[in-house]
Formats: structure tokens, C-alpha cells, sequence
């Protein structure tokens, strides 16, 4: 009976084992193919179930699938609105990123708009900052930017916005326009944002010049939703797949699990 039960044991063990192997991979280990451009391809890709979200990890790059992934989990504590009003403004996406006073939460809702609220540590003091469609916020030399836009039909629009406190508020600036709806941002080892839109990949660097690193790309139907820049190498999590982009080769590769 006790071998019986230290079996079964084990068979969960491994099991469980098994299935978090699968659940986070180490993207090194992927095998490596030409870049999808046929349609049928993208199209089919378009359909998959599997959405990659990607994160670095002591100098590794892993893959997650999305609808196990979730920001809000990460916060200390549960959204809650206070008001009929905030019902609506307190929902959609959520990216959020902590700052001394609390934290910057947005809500994103793509063509129904989006809102940007400052919540204090506990989430229940909470300001409404402004109109935003935030899809992602980043830190560099202290600052706080976030990228925002919306892609949908045949229009695309966006850029990244810089978020500043005056006195004891919040504010929203324009930082520079990219003509696209950004999907994803990181920043290289020169401090450059790297940004993924719905048609190009972009640097924008410390003076705010724009450099276009690729154009007319090929994920647009494939949502990018994560982007690692790992040494010279950018990796962008998306449906189906991973794009890796060598910054000093332009060597493109796409990645997909064995």
C-alpha cells in the first residue's frame, strides 16, 4: 500500500513537472524557419490558438502561452470601481506599471477607447489621469513612458507618450508620433526603444530620432503582444510563433516550438 501511494505520488509529480515545462519554454530550443510571408501561411497562423508572450530571465529569453498569462494577477490588490462611471472606465485590458505614489493602471478597450487611472498602494484611493489607449508602459533613466494607439480597419494609428507628475498630479505628453499602432516595446543596451507596430519595427533613440528598422512587416494579422531585446537580438512574441531579429545582421529567423 505505501509503495502503491509514493507510485501514484511520483505519476502527479511528473506530471505536474511536465506540464509546467510546457506551459513556460525556453525559447533557445525552438526550432528555427523561414520568415512566413506566403498568405495561406499568415492566414492559417491568424487562426492559431497559440499566442506567445515572451519575458527575459536571467539573460534567457521564455515563451508563455497568453491566456495563461495575466497583468493583473500581478497587482497586490483587486480592481474594484466606486461608481456607475467607473464600471465602464474599469474595464478592458489592463497594463499597469508602480510608481512612488501607487501605481498607473490602464484599461484598454481598442475601438471603444481607453483610460489611464493613478491608484495609490492599497487600490483605493484612485484618479482618473486621462484618455489613453495604453498598450504598454517601460522605464528609462527614470522616466515613464508608455506606448498607445489602435489599429483597426483600414486605419493605424499611435506612438509613444511620456507620463509625468506635476505637483501632486499625473499628466500625459506626447513624446514622438510613429504614424502606427504600437503593439510591443523594450529598450537595446544603447537605451533605444525598440517598437514593434502593425507595419514596421522602429528604434527610437535618447533625442527622439526614429530609425525604421524594418518596413511593411508581415505580423500585422499575427498581433504581436511582447517584445525582448536580448544582447543584439529582438525577439516579438505573437499568434503561432516567435520573430527573431538580429539588430547587427538584420538576419531574420521565425521560431516555433518542436
Amino acid at each position: 500500500m505505501k509503495n502503491c501511494i509514493v507510485t501514484i505520488f511520483l505519476t502527479v509529480f511528473i506530471s505536474s513537472l511536465s506540464f509546467s515545462q510546457k506551459d513556460i519554454s525556453n525559447v533557445s530550443k525552438w526550432k528555427s524557419y523561414p520568415v512566413p510571408t506566403n498568405q495561406d501561411t499568415l492566414q492559417k497562423y491568424n487562426g492559431s490558438k497559440l499566442e506567445w508572450h515572451i519575458e527575459e530571465k536571467n539573460k534567457q529569453v521564455y515563451a508563455k502561452l497568453l491566456k495563461k498569462f495575466s497583468t493583473e494577477k500581478n497587482l497586490p490588490f483587486k480592481i474594484k470601481p466606486l461608481s456607475e462611471r467607473e464600471k465602464e472606465d474599469l474595464t478592458g485590458e489592463i497594463s499597469f506599471i508602480d510608481v512612488e505614489d501607487g501605481y498607473l493602471i490602464s484599461f484598454y478597450r481598442g475601438e471603444f477607447g481607453g483610460r489611464l487611472y493613478w491608484f495609490d498602494k492599497q487600490g483605493i484611493k484612485r484618479k482618473l489621469v486621462g484618455r489613453a489607449m495604453i498598450v504598454q508602459f517601460i522605464k528609462r533613466k527614470g522616466k515613464i513612458y508608455a506606448i498607445s494607439g489602435l489599429a483597426h480597419g483600414v486605419s493605424s494609428t499611435g506612438g509613444i507618450i511620456e507620463i509625468q507628475k506635476e505637483k501632486e498630479n499625473w499628466k500625459l505628453f506626447n513624446y514622438v508620433n510613429l504614424n502606427d499602432a504600437p503593439y510591443a516595446i523594450n529598450i537595446d543596451k544603447k537605451k533605444n526603444f525598440i517598437v514593434v507596430t502593425s507595419e514596421h519595427l522602429f528604434s527610437v533613440d535618447m533625442n527622439k530620432k526614429v530609425d525604421i528598422l524594418l518596413s511593411k512587416g508581415f505580423w500585422d494579422s499575427l498581433y504581436p503582444t511582447s517584445l525582448v531585446v536580448n544582447k543584439t537580438v529582438v525577439f516579438i512574441g505573437m499568434r503561432q510563433g516567435i520573430f527573431k531579429f538580429n539588430l547587427a545582421t538584420n538576419k531574420q529567423e521565425w521560431l516555433m516550438p518542436d
